[in-house]
């Protein structure tokens, strides 16, 4: 979205949200950090189907110190696919949506009958890949799940899709030139915009210089 489609509100709106789940994940965090280590073989991490959970499968999106990570397809987003500008086709974004259309094509005969959803996995060390990869999903809403686990746990997936992996590849392949392409763009108009404020941000006056010196008025000098 271009600066003018921005909504101020809106943008605070949801800094107020973030602000409110990076506190309940920081208060979280320090209490996994607290708990006394445990010899584990792996965890799998599935829907809660109680009074307040939900039967829809998950995409699993693992957030560590060095990005996302679809899981179990162990494809990578790194830094440089949450540069913004963050529009609706950013490489993430694309990516769910990808995985999403696939498997509602292909869940076979387990009766659901309602979307996937992202839900992410989130490692002490991957807050800041947490906190990008909200702003890329946040067409979603509140519709997202996030379970924190600690550093070294070991989780247990099922086995990799080839042709979802393929198919989640596709979409980024596709998405992040123009992403890129857009923070390009972003840039370069943010760049012309400081420039025509420094070429006519002049206060109008001079000083006296000896022959041979100053600029004649050239360029943009203060």
């Amino acid at each position: 979205q271009s600066a003018e489609q921005l909504d101020p509100e809106k943008l605070k709106a949801e800094l107020k949200q973030l602000k409110a789940s990076r506190n309940e994940l920081e208060s979280l965090i320090g209490e996994l950090q607290s708990r006394p280590k445990k010899k584990t073989t792996s965890y799998r991490i599935v829907p809660y189907n109680g009074t307040n959970g939900t039967n829809r499968r998950p995409i699993y999106l693992e957030c560590k110190s060095d990005g996302v990570y679809f899981q179990p397809e162990g494809i990578h987003l790194d830094e440089k696919d949450f540069a913004r500008p963050l529009g609706p086709e950013n490489p993430l974004a694309s990516g769910i949506r990808a995985q999403s259309g696939f498997l509602r094509q292909h869940r076979g005969t387990s009766g659901d009958s309602v979307d996937p959803y992202p839900l992410l996995i989130v490692r002490p060390s991957g807050i800041k890949a947490y906190y990008a990869a909200r702003v890329a999903i946040r067409s979603w809403g509140s519709e997202f799940g996030y379970e924190l686990v600690d550093e070294d746990t070991p989780l247990d997936f099922d086995p990799p899709d080839p042709t979802l992996a393929r198919v989640t590849q596709e979409a980024l392949n596709i998405a992040r030139p123009r992403h890129q392409f857009m923070v390009a763009r972003a840039r370069e108009l943010t760049f012309r915009s400081g420039q025509r404020t420094s070429q006519t941000g002049g206060n109008g006056r001079g000083r006296m210089v000896g022959v041979g010196q100053g600029d004649d008025g050239n360029g943009m000098g203060g």
